[in-house]
């Protein structure tokens, strides 16, 4: 069940899923709704203010979920177990004949939420052989297919991206404290360096800075230079 609270007038609304769900504040762009829940069996809900479902919704995707979704324009985007990640419209009078639409990708495990900044899309595929994908969500293909950008070792979280300047930066550290900076998604890492500590979360990105917080609860702030 998904319970809001209505702040000015205290009012109480709830609504019923399917099952466990995972929520994701929907971005200013989408009208349809303000709230998405994504059920960990893989039905999709749309819901406004009051918690009414909006047209088109829930919507079964047919397969289970893998990751947390992240909110994109107008749209959520959903990892699924089978490998694939699809990006469901909040216009459901929009939706393809399947529900939504495919991103083009290899097949690889993602396990954590994707990252999204002006149009991008970051997912990290969590395996030995793993690396970041980038997905244009206008085009909803993969930019680097053939050249992911190359993990050393295995990460709990997702990449984080900022934008400083006129570049882009994207960061991922892995358990064992390696973290790496990538700069306009290139495939070598600007910065690469060795942190103290084991890290299970995702880096915290501002205009300048990756903050890391390892499992001893160290906060390590490093900047896009690798300072």
């Amino acid at each position: 069940t998904v319970y809001s609270l209505e702040l000015s007038s205290l009012n109480i609304a709830s609504a019923q899923t399917t099952g466990a769900c995972q929520i994701v504040a929907a971005t200013e762009k989408t009208k349809a709704g303000t709230l998405w829940a994504a059920t960990d069996d893989g039905y999709v809900y749309l819901f406004d203010r009051t918690l009414s479902v909006a047209d088109g919704f829930p919507l079964m995707l047919g397969d289970r979920l893998s990751a947390r979704p992240a909110a994109v324009d107008d749209g959520l985007l959903v990892p699924l177990a089978g490998g694939e990640i699809v990006l469901v419209p909040a216009d459901g009078t929009k939706l393809a004949a399947s529900g939504s639409a495919p991103v083009q990708l290899p097949p690889i495990s993602v396990k954590g939420a994707p990252t999204v900044l002006v149009g991008t899309a970051a997912v990290y595929d969590k395996s030995f052989a793993g690396g970041i994908y980038f997905i244009d969500l206008k085009t909803l293909s993969c930019t680097n297919t053939e050249s992911p950008l190359d993990v050393d070792g295995i990460a709990f979280g997702s990449p984080a991206m900022v934008k400083s300047g006129k570049k882009t930066y994207t960061a991922l550290v892995t358990q064992a404290g390696v973290l790496s900076i990538w700069e306009d998604g290139a495939d070598t890492p600007v910065v690469q360096k060795q942190l103290d500590g084991i890290f299970m979360g995702t880096l915290v990105a501002t205009e300048k800075y990756f903050y890391a917080l390892s499992t001893d609860a160290v906060l390590h702030r490093i900047s896009v230079s690798g300072d």
